[in-house]
C-alpha cells in the first residue's frame, strides 16, 4: 500500500476496510466480491460483479440495480459519483455503456447509461470507484 513519512518514520499511508463498512448481499442476481481501502480522506472500492441470470435489454435511458451499500454515513460521497466499468458477457456488444454508481444516501448500483443493454449469466462487471469522504 501507500506509506508516507512523518516525524515518528515510516507509516501506512492506506486502511483495509471491511464488512463493518459495507454491505453486498449474495442475492439472486449478483455474486460479489469487493476490496475496499482509505487512503489520504479518499475511499477506493474495487468491485468485481458475475451475474447470475440473464439481465434482460433495457427499454429506458437508464437503470439503476443496487447492488450494496456504504454503511457508516462518514465513509459517504457528498455527491453522486459514477465511474465506468469493464465488462465481458453483454449479448449486443455494450461493454461501454456500464458502469457503478455510488450515491450519497450509501446506496452502490449497477448504471446502464444506454437503450437495450443487457448481461448474459455469469458475465463479469468489474471496475474500481473512488470518492472523497468526510472521514479523519
Amino acid at each position: 500500500g501507500v506509506y508516507i513519512h512523518d516525524i515518528a518514520g515510516w507509516g501506512r499511508a492506506s486502511d483495509t476496510l471491511g464488512d463493518d463498512l459495507f454491505e453486498f448481499a449474495n442475492n439472486t442476481n449478483w455474486s460479489s466480491q469487493y476490496r475496499a481501502w482509505l487512503s489520504a480522506g479518499t475511499v477506493f472500492l474495487s468491485l468485481r460483479l458475475v451475474r447470475k441470470t440473464n439481465w434482460p435489454q433495457q427499454s429506458i435511458a437508464m437503470s439503476l440495480e443496487k447492488i450494496g451499500y456504504v454503511k457508516v454515513p462518514a465513509f459517504r460521497p457528498t455527491w453522486s459519483t459514477h465511474a465506468p466499468a469493464f465488462t465481458w458477457g453483454t449479448p449486443n456488444n455494450k461493454v461501454n455503456s456500464i458502469g457503478l454508481r455510488v450515491d450519497q444516501d450509501g446506496s452502490i448500483r449497477v448504471e446502464t447509461l444506454e437503450p437495450n443493454v443487457g448481461l448474459n449469466a455469469n458475465g463479469v462487471i468489474a471496475g474500481t470507484i473512488t470518492w472523497p469522504c468526510e472521514w479523519n
